[in-house]
């Protein structure tokens, strides 16, 4: 530490007004006091930066020379002044609040400081809790700041009880739903002390705030005591939840199975001593299924150390890997080859069938490079399979005959996830009896996704006659391209006259015209001649412009539904130049003389 900066504290800590002047040499009061990076581990957190010489005064509660300072600088004016930077205000009564002298702190709020609201940070009372400085809690509290619920865990976590006694009591704690909060961060900081005077002096209705919790109230309480890694706190929990709940054994148990899920081998065998396993089979069958599902070795080394033979007896090795977790293939090699001293071969079936129903990739992944041989597999086996572990298992071998009630290929369809779609099409799994089997092409937020659908489209089996709101989505929205309408089509979408009615209506008659003409080319079950009959002569004009090919169909249906005396002329303005007359079995006549610059291929031979 720098021997200025050494001093400036030294002088701070003893209020020593003579020496800050001497060695700030009347500086700005907001000047900033930068800590080299080098020796920034000596300093407080809180100190490290954005530091002034007034954040320091407070910091270190030097009320002499805050006082003479302010006489000096009218330090309300500064707190007063909407244009001052707020974040410097704001470190200034932060400090104030850890370094707890109250003169200060009551100087600061007379002049209308705000110690409890700050934008998107804790406010500046939030530190009073962290460091245990009760008088400027209840002072600003008797001022009407506000103090928040969950202040308090600052305090619990730090050890203050005088601080949580204050909190209960005076601020009716009781009446507030943190109480489990309070008891959790109480218990898993080990502080003893603090857990004992919440539970003596909480009333059976906040008990009964543990009983309605989703865990049983003991077991989330021996838990939480288990993770804090305190010994001594899992004892004191053991004797208050036995207070409260009765059943010892019940207690050792649950306290048993949490310690299986962490490393701490002391309390694994303080539980063990105390709760024998071994008259007890379902409760061995447990303990040993919690240490391999939390893939905990040193747990299970201690559960093996003690129970092993009872464990090969009791259990056949089917039985484990039917009905525990393995979540690693270096966990299921010792558990096969080490305990039960078996070949992991030929275990193939069951150890497969355990990773797919876990949906265990990892698992998969390293079989996968260990050489096991995946072509037994069947469609059924995959009904709990994720995806990305069906591909796995695709990329190494396994032969499927997929049927539609596939669940992996279902959830992809069902999802509309595109990157999932397109690796499946690489596998051929996908046809129209398990699309149509998925129901996805009946979900609005399926057909939402353009490209989704787009892709199931290509697939040439697909017959869309049973999805009569298909095109609806399709023809409201214009968001999709006209090829997707003809692919449509051909896939014997179903066309209504409740599309055709959206298509005559449209805002945009080009896009709309565009997609009629394509009616007319392809082979639907709607009656081309109620189209032709619904569409005014403008809009046939249009259509033929679009597609100069439909002239001789157009003629023809002309004549068939009795014929408009102007239909020859809305041709001509169509700049027709070539028709097809093998398309025309009568009255072509009629066009000859009407439009001479109108060329008739030569291969017509008239009916």
């Amino acid at each position: 530490m720098d021997t200025w900066r050494a001093k400036l504290i030294d002088v701070l800590l003893e209020d020593d007004l003579y020496a800050f002047m001497q060695l700030t040499d009347g500086n700005n009061l907001f000047e900033k006091i930068v800590f080299p990076k080098v020796d920034l581990y000596k300093y407080p957190k809180e100190l490290q930066k954005n530091q002034t010489y007034l954040s320091l005064i407070t910091y270190f509660g030097a009320e002499r020379i805050y006082f003479y300072l302010n006489d000096i600088y009218q330090i309300e004016t500064f707190l007063k002044n909407p244009d001052f930077d707020w974040y410097v205000i704001y470190i200034i009564l932060r400090n104030a609040c850890i370094g707890g002298n109250l003169n200060i702190i009551r100087d600061l709020y007379n002049n209308q400081a705000n110690f409890s609201k700050v934008k998107h940070i804790s406010p500046p009372i939030y530190a009073a809790f962290k460091y245990g400085n009760l008088d400027v809690i209840r002072y600003l509290y008797m001022k009407g700041v506000e103090i928040k619920p969950h202040y308090i865990l600052s305090a619990i976590e730090h050890g203050h009880l005088n601080i949580v006694q204050f909190y209960m009591h005076d601020l009716q704690i009781n009446n507030k739903p943190n109480i489990i909060d309070y008891v959790k961060t109480a218990i898993y900081e080990d502080q003893v002390e603090i857990v004992s005077y919440i539970f003596k002096h909480t009333p059976e209705q906040i008990i009964q705030k543990f009983k309605r919790s989703k865990k049983n109230s003991s077991q989330e309480l021996i838990e939480v005591s288990v993770f804090s890694g305190s010994l001594a706190m899992v004892k004191f929990m053991i004797s208050t939840c036995v207070k409260l709940y009765g059943c010892l054994s019940k207690v050792l148990f649950e306290g048993l199975l949490s310690s299986l899920k962490t490393e701490f081998s002391d309390m694994i065998s303080y539980f063990l001593t105390f709760h024998d396993l071994a008259n007890s089979p379902d409760q061995l069958f447990q303990a040993f299924k919690t240490s391999i599902e939390f893939d905990n070795f040193n747990p299970l080394r201690i559960i093996l150390g003690k129970y092993h033979q009872k464990i090969i007896q009791e259990f056949p090795l089917s039985k484990i890997l039917t009905e525990i977790t393995l979540k690693t293939y270096e966990t299921a090699k010792f558990l096969i080859c080490e305990i039960y001293n078996e070949d992991i071969y030929e275990h193939t079936y069951e150890l497969l069938l355990n990773a797919i129903n876990a949906n265990t990739y990892s698992l998969i992944s390293k079989m996968q490079k260990n050489g096991f041989d995946f072509s037994f597999l069947k469609d059924e086996h995959l009904d709990n399979c994720d995806f990305h572990s069906l591909v796995l298992l695709l990329d190494s071998g396994a032969k499927f005959k997929f049927s539609k009630y596939n669940m992996p290929v279902r959830r992809v369809l069902n999802k509309g996830k595109i990157a999932d779609l397109i690796c499946l099409s690489k596998y051929n799994i996908l046809n129209n009896e398990v699309i149509e089997s998925s129901g996805c092409l009946t979900k609005e937020r399926i057909l939402k996704k353009t490209n989704f659908i787009s892709i199931l489209m290509s697939y040439k089996d697909l017959d869309l006659s049973k999805y009569p709101h298909f095109l609806d989505y399709y023809l409201k929205n214009q968001n999709y391209f006209l090829s997707f309408f003809e692919r449509a089509l051909e896939r014997n979408v179903c066309f209504t006259q409740e599309h055709l009615n959206i298509l005559l209506n449209c805002p945009d008659q080009n896009w709309a015209l565009q997609r009629i003409a394509i009616l007319f080319c392809k082979n639907i079950e709607f009656p081309i001649q109620k189209i032709y009959q619904m569409l005014s002569l403008l809009q046939i004009q249009e259509i033929i412009k679009i597609n100069p090919s439909l002239v001789g169909k157009f003629y023809q249906l002309e004549l068939e539904t009795a014929g408009r005396n102007d239909f020859l002329d809305v041709l001509g303005k169509s700049n027709v130049k070539t028709v097809n007359m093998n398309l025309i079995h009568r009255n072509e006549d009629h066009i000859i003389p009407t439009f001479p610059n109108l060329h008739f291929e030569a291969n017509y031979n008239p009916p």
